[in-house]
């Protein structure tokens, strides 16, 4: 009615202000509320740069999975740290034997460390919270000498405690001897089986060796050593290449601890195979 917005008006101007007035003033935020946000903003800031940035110099035994958060404040999985530690001169050894790396003679000294970001060497990484991985090779009338090339360097620059495994698929069959046609020469074969026999002795717990009895390609091949494999994290690399330093599995896995849908890939260096001394392109 007429009545009750007059009254309703003369209350307005009668309170005080009416919510025109209160539009045009100026908003005041309470002394205890702006101290509330402050001290929130501050404590959030703390956790992360604690999460991301420093972590916990300790590595307690981890009791996440590989579907849960990528590490705790109290349990990362992984830190940074002012110092430049030895992860490219790093040698890891499996089965406590420390001659084999040295009869084989596949261990190369290599010097492409300038390849490297300086920040590298400032990680740290808690391995006790990080799931283990089996690492598949797949190879098919690889060159003599690169498959020893591959498998040690894996050995030699990856955590035992995070390589589960090493599957080698070897795709170059047996030798035909019933008149068709060959996958390999007779020398070629052998020298082969020799070359497999003598890399899993490198590590004969963790260097697994699979023989198709037909060749079957890289990619059949892949899942046949992903069949067999019993790791939670699978790992995909040719015969022809060299792990360059010791946190090369760390870094890869980072990303997939963060998302389990990820899959990672690392950047590849170029090695000259024209001759037998397999130098870097720079």
């Amino acid at each position: 009615s007429m009545h009750s917005k007059k009254q309703r008006s003369s209350l307005g101007r009668a309170g005080g202000k009416g919510a025109g007035d209160v539009l045009d003033q100026p908003r005041h935020i309470h002394k205890y509320t702006a101290l509330t946000f402050v001290l929130s903003y501050s404590i959030f800031i703390f956790g992360v740069l604690s999460h991301y940035y420093h972590g916990h110099t300790n590595s307690p035994a981890s009791s996440s999975t590989m579907g849960g958060p990528s590490s705790s404040w109290l349990d990362p999985k992984y830190w940074i740290e002012q110092d430049i530690d030895d992860y490219y001169e790093r040698i890891y050894y499996h089965d406590n034997d420390k001659r084999n790396y040295n009869n084989d003679g596949q261990l190369r000294k290599l010097q492409t460390k300038h390849n490297f970001n300086p920040i590298c060497g400032r990680y740290r990484f808690n391995t006790s919270s990080i799931p283990k991985t089996s690492v598949i090779i797949t190879t098919q009338n690889e060159v003599h000498g690169l498959i020893s090339l591959t498998a040690t360097s894996i050995l030699a620059r990856t955590p035992p405690e995070l390589l589960h495994e090493i599957i080698i698929v070897n795709d170059n069959g047996l030798h035909d001897d019933d008149g068709g046609a060959s996958i390999q020469t007779k020398e070629d074969y052998i020298n082969t089986q020799k070359e497999l026999k003598r890399v899993q002795q490198l590590s004969p717990s963790k260097i697994k060796i699979i023989t198709n009895p037909k060749p079957q390609g890289c990619a059949r091949s892949r899942i046949i050593g992903a069949q067999k494999a019993s790791a939670d994290i699978l790992m995909f690399v040719d015969s022809h290449i060299e792990m360059e330093s010791s946190t090369w599995l760390q870094h890869l896995l980072l990303p997939i601890l963060e998302n389990p849908r990820t899959m990672s890939i690392q950047t590849i260096d170029v090695m000259n195979d024209l001759g037998d001394t397999y130098d870097y392109v720079e």
